[in-house]
């Protein structure tokens, strides 16, 4: 496991492992449970068991990301990305470099209603958000900054989060009623979020 985690922590200076990035994690996470299994004295039936279940608990996700991956090739092969990406940099060439970070995180954000996963999310997005970072000359990890603060704030605002509207039903409370608490929670927390991500353009965060 260590060494597993020490060449996760390497991929990003050894070009050779970025690409195997993902996979490395998914071994870890796979040691991991499994070591977890057996540590805690159950037999290895059991620990079979539980993660085909995990598994199964885990595969409308897997579809999703699957969807996702196919929704992302057929615009490259249909050349539909070159257009939105055209489109959008048209739209907002004539902002500031610093509108242009604050409309990335509107069209996250609203992206978050239809698309809850972030990884989905980001399979879709990213190939379009990077060039327009580049295109204005902002820091890439300032463009993921705005998309981490559009996915991140808006899950709990949502009626399309499954995960939402389960947690509201354990606890017995409706949505009209969770709205009413968290809208003006919502709408600090996106002041703050323009707040900061006018505060890491200023100070160059990610050039």
């Amino acid at each position: 496991m260590l060494i597993m985690f020490m060449l996760v922590g390497a991929t990003p200076f050894v070009e050779a492992l970025r690409d195997y990035t993902l996979p490395l994690i998914g071994v870890i996470f796979l040691m991991a449970g499994i070591g977890v299994g057996l540590i805690s004295n159950w037999k290895p039936t059991r620990v079979a068991k539980q993660f085909f279940i995990g598994a199964k608990d885990m595969s409308p996700a897997i579809i999703l990301i699957l969807l996702a991956t196919g929704i992302k090739h057929v615009m490259i092969e249909g050349h539909i990305l070159d257009t939105i990406l055209y489109q959008i940099s048209q739209n907002i060439s004539h902002t500031s470099p610093l509108i242009a970070v604050f409309i990335v995180f509107i069209i996250v954000m609203i992206m978050n209603f239809f698309i809850g996963s972030g990884s989905a999310k980001a399979f879709i997005l990213m190939p379009i958000l990077v060039p327009i970072m580049d295109l204005f000359g902002i820091g890439r990890q300032l463009g993921i900054l705005a998309f981490q603060f559009g996915d991140g704030f808006s899950n709990v605002f949502y009626p399309t989060n499954a995960v939402l509207l389960i947690s509201l039903g354990l606890v017995q409370v409706g949505y009209g009623k969770w709205i009413k608490f968290i809208l003006p929670l919502q709408g600090i927390l996106m002041l703050l979020s323009l707040f900061w991500l006018a505060v890491a353009f200023t100070i160059g965060y990610g050039l």
